[in-house]
């Protein structure tokens, strides 16, 4: 049976099964003919083409393939999530949300509008007004209500424009924010979950080592090290990016002009409140 390192787009899954594969000298190759130097952008995927083992990195948790044993599963939140958005699109995307391609990040198609309404109508009207559940029913309402509600209430809209991706981006991003807050802790069966930010902010291979004692296999500190100083030579640019936007959230202010950068600091600021720059 496959043994598995589970992980999300961007969460590193490579990088970390290539870390394990060269710590135990398991690879028979140089670090640099993992990646491709002329893309920039610090990608591994070319480990599996020297992975001889029975150690893989998939995307198990989207896409639930053959029956397999899940020995990791990397998990992000906070400081973490927005590192990986950032890999996922430089390094797979290879391009930022955009009014012309959001689509190939996100479905913005917003459906679920019902609760805005109903919490308007709540508040806004009078006792003697009927029930009215949806927003599409409001043609049955009497015509004095309809009128005085198209005079106070704008409906969201689900069409993305120049005017409205930002909000709309950043709707997403506190959705993912809070998604990733409510399961980074919790494990497909009985997996380890290791988290993004102990590979990049606090450089702990525990998890990892205990992966490789359960394959039998032997662990190199030496290669190790090597290898992780590698990786963030490799990633120099975006732990540099990090820090800025970290630097933003502290300060509370926002110079990115990306649509993306600012709709993220936004929910970042929203999600973890005025102490976002002391959380990891």
């Amino acid at each position: 049976m496959k043994n598995i390192i589970d992980y999300r787009n961007g969460a590193g899954g490579n990088t970390i099964l290539a870390h394990i594969l060269f710590a135990c000298n398991k690879v028979d190759t140089s670090f640099d003919t993992i990646t491709n130097p002329k893309d920039g952008h610090g990608n591994v995927h070319r480990i599996s083409k020297y992975n001889k083992t029975n150690l893989d990195a998939q995307h198990y948790n989207e896409s639930y393939f053959d029956e397999c044993n899940i020995v990791l599963e990397i998990k992000t939140h906070d400081w973490s999530e927005l590192l990986r958005t950032k890999f996922s699109h430089d390094k797979f995307h290879q391009a930022y949300p955009t009014v012309e391609n959001y689509q190939t990040f996100f479905n913005l198609e917003f459906n679920n509008f019902d609760n805005a309404w109903q919490e308007f109508y709540a508040n806004y009207k009078d006792p003697t007004w009927p029930v009215c559940e949806s927003y599409a029913d409001v043609t049955l309402l009497p015509k004095f209500i309809q009128e005085e509600i198209s005079s106070v209430y704008q409906p969201a809209t689900n069409k993305v424009t120049k005017d409205n991706l930002v909000e709309l981006l950043q709707k997403s991003y506190s959705d993912q924010l809070q998604y990733c807050q409510e399961t980074h802790r919790t494990p497909l069966n009985e997996s380890k979950i290791y988290e993004l930010g102990e590979y990049y902010f606090d450089q702990n291979f525990d998890k990892l080592k205990e992966v490789a004692e359960l394959l039998g296999w032997s662990w190199d500190k030496a290669q190790s090290d090597t290898f992780y100083s590698w990786v963030l030579k490799m990633n120099k640019s975006y732990l540099i990016w990090l820090d800025q936007m970290k630097e933003q959230c502290y300060n509370n202010t926002n110079k990115f002009t990306l649509d993306w950068e600012v709709a993220f600091l936004n929910a970042i600021k929203e999600h973890i409140g005025e102490d976002s720059g002391k959380t990891i």
